[in-house]
């Protein structure tokens, strides 16, 4: 899917939520969320929606809700294929999420795969989005 610098208004929510987040509004931030998911899924925009949901776990996560925050961090990384910064930074999290909530061997099972898809991907490296899609 060729990218575009055209910004939909759920996607420019998105990065305003994100902004919000690290200026500690954390409200605002929830509410530009919530107006933009439905809309991103409207437009069948999996990418923003993936986007969306990872910064629904972090905010779930900075109010200390670590299970729902698990729960988006791996929608996100099931909704769409990230950008390969956007898609690490996910796993951190995830892992990060798993081992916070008791489940050790979860995070390692996390980050092997990942590691795993990397390994792919630099064997190949005319098949890293696939690697990656198959997240």
């Amino acid at each position: 899917q060729p990218r575009s610098a055209t910004r939909t208004d759920a996607a420019l929510r998105v990065d305003l939520a994100a902004a919000l987040l690290v200026e500690g509004e954390w409200s605002a931030a929830g509410e530009w969320l919530d107006q933009a998911r439905p809309m991103l899924e409207a437009l069948g925009d999996d990418l923003g929606r993936a986007r969306c949901l990872a910064t629904l776990a972090q905010l779930h996560a900075l109010r200390g809700d670590a299970e729902e925050a698990l729960r988006l961090q791996a929608a996100a990384l099931r909704a769409a294929p990230l950008e390969v910064d956007e898609w690490a930074s996910a796993v951190l999290s995830l892992s990060s999420l798993q081992a916070k909530g008791g489940a050790a061997a979860a995070a390692e099972a996390t980050l092997r795969e990942a590691a795993q898809i990397c390994e792919t991907a630099k064997a190949s490296p005319s098949s890293k989005a696939e690697a990656i899609a198959s997240q």
